[in-house]
């Protein structure tokens, strides 16, 4: 019979205080490697914008015991690079060189760990003039509706239009900002709701710090309608007297239920150009819609030629 021989508790104990001694002797020893250090950039000049992001993580040489270099490691500290002295070296592109803040930088890091070298020596920097200008609003909508309806009015945003900043270079080819698109179907009702913007690029900013705009729009159940409209005719010489057959025409239109009642012969603009007539030997006048409500939509007139007969 076999028996299963039991491991004595301080056996574990002996092996855990071993792995914990060797843990401190190991850490407990200096070394060295480079880190990598994400920086941020103060004293940038006021009248200029960074045109692409500057160097976000530079790499540092450094020593110090392991203990130290995993602290500075865990810590995911964030460095603080000067811009106040950028050089010049073409156009809008400027540089720095850290190893002359290494004073600076040291007193950020750990005490205890020391600045051999930093890798990269040079940061550069493309910088733009700072530019604005207001441009419109583009709403982004796929609508559609249920059968019989249709807008009433136009769809509008509030704002209509929006100021932005940024790199003038870039600023200049922007036209217009976009909303995110919207998607609506089977409308019945009047729209009203918020939608958000869309930043052309992440160079750019909105001045005022809208992050969505409101938009609107009148919806309605649609009807036909039509009337019988006496028409104008124009360039009819002083001595000349004509008699048209009809003396009206039928026009038709489509418009909202809501509205019908606010439609009437004063709604519309019909005109016939009797020079046109004669410079083209036509025996008849064309009418043709000069004027209309915003009310309407989907106009049309009949008959689409007005006979006439010139008295003498």
């Amino acid at each position: 019979m076999l028996f299963k021989r039991s491991l004595p508790k301080n056996f574990f104990l002996f092996v855990a205080l071993a792995f914990v001694f060797w843990m401190l002797t190991k850490f407990s020893k200096e070394y060295e490697t480079t880190m990598l250090f994400k920086v941020k950039y103060k004293n940038l000049p006021e009248s200029r914008i960074l045109q692409s992001p500057p160097l976000q993580e530079i790499p540092i040489h450094v020593k110090g015991t392991g203990f130290r270099l995993i602290t500075a490691k865990l810590s995911g500290k964030r460095l603080t690079i000067d811009a106040a002295g950028l050089t010049k070296l073409k156009g809008t592109k400027y540089f720095l060189l850290a190893s002359l803040q290494e004073l600076k930088i040291k007193k950020q890091l750990n005490s205890e760990l020391s600045i051999d070298y930093i890798v990269q020596d040079s940061i550069f920097f493309d910088l733009g003039y700072l530019g604005t200008k207001k441009v419109p609003v583009y709403v982004d909508a796929t609508i559609s509706f249920m059968p019989g309806y249709d807008f009433s009015d136009k769809l509008i945003s509030k704002p209509d239009s929006i100021t932005i900043s940024g790199p003038e270079g870039i600023v200049d080819t922007i036209t217009h900002v976009k909303t995110e698109k919207i998607l609506l179907s089977d409308v019945n009702t009047s729209i009203d709701q918020k939608v958000s913007l869309l930043l052309p690029t992440g160079a750019i900013k909105f001045t005022d710090n809208l992050k969505e705009i409101k938009i609107n729009a009148a919806v309605d159940k649609f009807t036909e309608g039509s009337l019988n409209i006496p028409f104008v005719i124009d360039n009819l010489p002083k001595d000349v007297v004509i008699n048209t057959f009809p003396k009206t025409v039928k026009v038709s239109f489509k418009v909202g239920l809501s509205n019908f009642n606010r439609i009437h012969a004063s709604s519309f603009g019909i005109h016939c150009d009797y020079e046109f007539s004669q410079q083209n030997n036509l025996t008849y006048l064309i009418p043709k819609l000069l004027m209309k409500s915003d009310l309407v939509e989907n106009v049309k007139i009949a008959p689409n030629k007005i006979d006439f007969l010139i008295q003498k």
